[in-house]
């Protein structure tokens, strides 16, 4: 799945980077918000909404 989302570079990666989705009613990803601050995230999210 970090694959397909472009989380990671490949599986040989540790762990995929952290990443929010927001999925449009149509079922596609309408933002991608590479998460730096895990304690922002709620602000970033509201800024795209």
């Amino acid at each position: 799945m970090g694959l397909a989302y472009k989380a990671c570079q490949s599986t040989k990666d540790a762990y995929p980077k952290r990443y929010t989705y927001v999925v449009g009613p149509t079922g596609l990803v309408e933002h991608a918000i590479d998460t730096k601050d895990a304690a922002g995230q709620a602000a970033e999210l509201l800024k795209v909404l």
